[in-house]
């Protein structure tokens, strides 16, 4: 959502006009077209349009946070940038002030917010979250605090809303907040009532209305044989999740990302007692009507995005960073630094982009 442009229609006598993607506004001398969804109108005069909220990224993505395959610590600060305008390789703008694992991230228009653990610790609630500027090349995303009585996990995770607000997740209890930009603070913790099956290893999407939560894990070892369910949740309103449908494939662990029309989730892995299957498949679900997913590709290879959860979005494609094959019970995964990405304008296969400079798993982007 970073990188929405204010139009500020006071000035204007604009009653009865209602606008969305590719609307025209036409008076006396004037003409305004919403070209593609980047615009929020700003109230006054008749009443203004109501654009659709952009929620993907304009110019270019930051990875940060994730496990490496090697090192210590094993928890990555490296930030790496990568641009939308050509598949090339990642370039380095900082760090992570301290380690972090499980990142869950959101976009304001300014900035990039990072939040999680520092460990592997299915059972440690000790979170933080970080923030960098996107004017910034270089330097730290330096530690934001912020008071939270039911402490979020580690495993958490976030999603843009709208311009001023973002929501964030983690395993548990009542663990859902509204975050305000503006203070860097919870506004309401409890948003969403707790949800067990999403509260471990999900995918998100946002639509201009509502944030998307799907295929996350009941526990750390789960046996049901469909944990691909796709709930929604409205911005508007606190509450509850309410069920539109399921992913084909039960999976946890994957990536999630949005067009303007429809959320995407893709890799992820299923387990059964002693059996870890791994996916590369790609799905997509509308967000005009309440339905589960369909498949549209595969990620360019089937190393099975065990954690790939190195998930973003531009306008025009999902990204696909990072991640790790499954391993056996008590196996080593193995890791992977692979970028690809795929098309919303039709379905597709990934292609390839580049490469991370850290290879990692469980790590995030922000986008602007």
């Amino acid at each position: 959502m970073a990188g929405i442009k204010r139009v500020d229609f006071s000035n204007l006598d604009t009653t009865g006009v209602s606008a969305g993607q590719q609307a025209v506004y036409i008076a006396a001398n004037s003409r305004f077209e919403f070209a593609a969804a980047d615009y929020v109108a700003v109230a006054g005069g008749g009443g203004a349009p109501s654009a659709p909220i952009v929620l993907q990224g304009q110019t270019s993505t930051t990875y940060g946070g994730g496990q490496l395959a090697s090192g210590s610590p094993n928890q990555g600060l490296i930030m790496e940038k990568l641009p939308f305008s050509s598949d090339t390789p990642t370039t380095d703008i900082g760090e992570i002030s301290a380690p972090i694992f499980a990142t869950g991230t959101m976009s304001s228009e300014t900035d990039g917010y990072y939040g999680g653990g520092p460990t592997y610790n299915p059972n440690a609630y000790d979170w933080k979250f970080y923030k960098k500027s996107f004017s910034s090349s270089s330097g730290s995303a330096s530690l934001e605090t912020t008071e939270f009585t039911n402490s979020l996990h580690g495993y958490s995770w976030g999603l843009n809303s709208d311009p001023a607000n973002g929501f964030w997740f983690g395993r548990g209890g009542t663990n859902s907040g509204k975050f305000a930009y503006s203070s860097d603070s919870f506004t309401s913790e409890g948003w969403v009532s707790a949800e067990p099956n999403l509260q471990l290893w999900a995918a998100t999407s946002s639509s201009s209305t509502h944030g998307y939560c799907f295929a996350g894990s009941p526990g750390v070892s789960p046996t049901s044989p469909n944990y691909g369910a796709i709930r929604k949740f409205t911005f508007a309103t606190s509450g509850s999740y309410t069920w539109i449908g399921d992913l084909s494939t039960g999976r946890y662990t994957g990536g999630g990302t949005q067009s303007d029309t429809h959320g995407y989730g893709y890799g992820g892995m299923s387990r059964v007692p002693g059996t870890w299957d791994s996916h590369e498949t790609i799905e997509k679900f509308p967000f005009a009507s309440d339905e589960g997913g369909a498949l549209t590709g595969n990620l360019l290879v089937p190393y099975g995005a065990y954690t790939n959860v190195g998930h973003s979005g531009s306008t025009t494609h999902g990204y696909s960073a990072g991640g790790s094959g499954g391993p056996s019970d008590g196996g080593t995964p193995s890791y992977h630094g692979k970028i690809d990405k795929f098309p919303f304008s039709s379905d597709s296969n990934s292609t390839d982009v580049g490469d991370l400079i850290a290879v990692a798993r469980s790590t995030s982007a922000t986008s602007v």
